[in-house]
């Protein structure tokens, strides 16, 4: 009957290809010289498929757990197409063989780094029913399925799990954890840890912070936006970010997940759009509104990409280069080509924190928080070049073992005497200043939030938020001019020389900002620094490319500009700040690494490069006044404001401002009357400062109370 029936043939062909549901490993523990395994499975419903599993991996742990040298543990949830079977065993392909690849460096790493030392290894795989057949087409028309199996896992019983083997790694202080999840195991990761993680937050500002692992990653996570952002809402909104103190008083950011996507997941960047897109027609979404200060506008955009594909959230950016050989001037001391030396901490003036360079396989890759960011949480976002994570699913490999081990040494992991403590800071981060007639102003928090400040005031009052997608983190100049604003955003669009961007034009008032253009450049090129000649309608550019330092130039009013290259400067430092003064038609451009500060007549036919000064520090900012025609340099290296009388021409530079109380002076504008107001992100702070130099007011805190100071000493230099 089957044979002369193709649909029942059909169909028992498709039942045969299914994937078993059951319990794959009841024999769940196993010891090898170089590291244990332990197997916990979870059933289509989110339950244990047998709990004894659970107490065999405690048990285990606990034993383990004893020495004095404590325990590296290893927790690996799996993803969509994956589970338990032996299938993974596969060479190269499985998740479990790539897995115990890790386990196996883990231990050749312990070696390397604590000689002598006795540091057992142990890995714990919690796996589901990643996969329900093996049939390609009905493998990929599976996503729904899968996705609400997940759902369904990152429940009490996965929760229970986690935190019942952290609460056993925690009995002993040398003992290390990572949590690590991958496209659909992400999901779980985040939705098993994210409510416990917030509760744990929020009832403890200002105190030390038991969070039960050292570290959480997510790679190539394929979870909805939405839920990743609510998560990083809610830490933005309540001010808290998570600090290590180690021994020597030093403090690093410490992270509580940090998220991995590759540039190159066709997975999560194509087809879970696609997917979410379908399953969205039947649900309902809203737009934000200036009520709300999302970072993007639609929210139906959050529901159907993932955190990784959706720039607005990122906190970091991976870049990678040639790989570092011979002697180096790791934190160590030794030679590259030995752990500690393959990880390099330097300082980074823009942000204010710790950059860290290491070594991959055949790359060498920087992280670094992006400037001006709107995510600044313990939740790191980050998008990493495809040298380092190639696609979907190579995720356990030689690299991202390297860049965990990175993301440990940045926050301070392997340092002894480490404790993580909470801090809610409350401060204002203006990203830029708006000076009012009467004498008060308008501030942008980099939080995109406006805020109206009275004069003489130490009271921000909250007025609506700006009102298109913009991500501070990719502006490169902003200006105001009486009612009218202008904001310029360069977005990376797929590589590291390819960009695309955008004008925004504003109106300015009592309320806050009101859209009025939009200005797309016909240009791919990625700039760095923007200034506006607001009389002739016109942007300026600063370019650093294959052939050097360049300025460029387009006409605004044009539906799509097309920038125009004016000149090159000297030396190879990009351009970190530039400033249009309108008065005697002169732009001024800085070069942030070498300090060195420019001016360009553009009276002319053609534009005459000046020099100006130089050891200025890292300029981050320029802002020229005309009543006292000065030029104001905020340095964010030396912490200090400089001042340049420039009539014509310009004099040489005097220390107009340097105050203990300045971090990263980020933003300024000069009023009317000749008041300088003076924006500290890193330092959250606000001042106003009277042409002689006095600091005529200060604010330092959203709720007008004092603003909370952080305990320990600097970061690591």
């Amino acid at each position: 009957m089957i044979r002369r029936n193709p649909v029942l043939l059909i169909a028992g062909l498709l039942t045969l290809s299914c994937a078993a549901n059951q319990m794959y490993r009841p024999s769940s523990l196993e010891e090898h010289p170089e590291y244990s395994l332990a197997f916990i499975e979870f059933d289509d419903q989110g339950e244990l498929w047998s709990p004894s599993q659970l107490d065999s991996a405690l048990e285990h742990l606990e034993r383990l757990n004893t020495t004095t040298s404590g325990v590296a543990l290893v927790v690996f949830v799996h993803g969509w197409n994956n589970d338990a079977s032996m299938r993974e065993e596969r060479p190269e392909k499985g998740s479990i063989y790539q897995y115990r690849k890790i386990l196996v460096r883990l231990r050749d790493d312990i070696e390397e780094r604590y000689p002598g030392i006795d540091i057992p290894v142990m890995g714990i795989y919690l796996g589901w029913r990643g996969r329900v057949s093996n049939v390609p087409l009905i493998r990929e028309a599976s996503f729904y399925n899968r996705r609400g199996a997940a759902e369904r896992i990152a429940g009490a019983s996965a929760t229970e799990a986690i935190y019942r083997i952290l609460t056993t790694m925690r009995a002993n202080p040398s003992s290390r954890s990572v949590l690590i999840g991958h496209s659909f195991g992400s999901m779980i990761l985040e939705r098993a840890l994210a409510q416990a993680a917030v509760s744990a937050l929020l009832a403890s500002p200002q105190q030390e912070l038991i969070f039960p692992a050292d570290l959480v990653v997510l790679l190539n996570p394929a979870g909805s936006a939405s839920q990743t952002k609510q998560m990083v809402d809610i830490l933005a909104r309540n001010r808290l970010k998570t600090y290590r103190v180690d021994e020597s008083g030093n403090r690093y950011e410490r992270p509580l997940l940090v998220s991995f996507t590759s540039s190159t997941d066709k997975a999560t960047q194509v087809f879970f759009p696609v997917g979410m897109s379908v399953k969205a027609m039947n649900k309902k979404f809203r737009k934000y509104g200036q009520e709300y200060c999302s970072p993007i506008a639609k929210q139906q955009y959050l529901y159907t990409h993932t955190a990784g594909h959706t720039p607005a959230l990122h906190s970091h950016e991976v870049t990678v280069g040639p790989l570092r050989t011979g002697a180096g001037n790791g934190e160590s001391g030794d030679p590259v080509g030995t752990t500690a030396a393959n990880y390099q901490a330097e300082y980074d003036p823009e942000t204010q924190q710790m950059a860290l360079s290491f070594n991959g396989e055949e790359h060498r890759f920087s992280i670094r928080r992006k400037p001006w960011v709107l995510n600044d949480t313990p939740y790191w976002i980050m998008q990493v070049p495809p040298e380092l994570i190639p696609n979907h699913s190579a995720v356990l490999t030689e690299n991202t073992f390297r860049l965990m081990e990175a993301v440990l040494t940045l926050s301070g992991t392997y340092n002894a005497g480490v404790e993580t403590t909470v801090v809610r800071e409350d401060g204002i981060r203006p990203i830029a200043i708006v000076p009012r007639p009467d004498g008060g102003a308008l501030v942008l928090d980099r939080s995109r939030a406006v805020y109206s400040l009275r004069p003489e005031s130490e009271r921000p009052v909250f007025l609506s938020c700006l009102p298109v997608d913009i991500d501070p983190g990719q502006g490169i100049g902003f200006h105001v001019a009486g009612h009218l604003a202008y904001a310029a955003v360069t977005i990376p669009e797929g590589s590291a020389s390819r960009c695309r961007t955008e004008v925004y034009e504003f109106q300015v008032d009592n309320y806050g900002y009101r859209e009025l253009g939009r200005f797309p450049l016909s240009s791919s090129e990625c700039f760095d620094a923007a200034a506006f000649d607001v009389q002739r309608k016109r942007i300026y550019l600063g370019h650093d490319g294959e052939e050097g330092i360049s300025l460029w130039a387009a006409e605004l009013p044009d539906k799509s500009p097309q920038p125009q290259k004016l000149l090159d400067l000297p030396g190879g430092s990009p351009v970190t700040a530039m400033h249009f003064d309108t008065s005697h038609r002169r732009l001024f451009a800085a070069q942030g690494a070498s300090g060195t500060l420019w001016q360009i007549r553009t009276d002319t036919d053609s534009p005459r490069l000046q020099f100006v000064a130089e050891s200025l520090g890292y300029p981050l900012t320029l802002e020229y006044g005309n009543v006292q025609q000065r030029l104001y340099v905020a340095d964010a290296q030396g912490k200090r404001i400089w001042v340049l009388d420039c009539g014509e021409p310009c004099g040489d530079p005097q220390v107009f401002l340097d105050s203990e109380a300045l971090e990263a002076p980020s933003t300024m504008a000069v009023a009317p009357d000749g008041k300088l107001w003076l924006g500290d992100l890193q330092g959250q702070t606000l001042l106003t400062i009277a042409p002689d130099g006095t600091v005529t007011n200060r604010v330092h805190s959203l709720s007008g109370g004092q603003l909370v100071e952080t305990e320990g000493g600097q970061p690591p230099m």
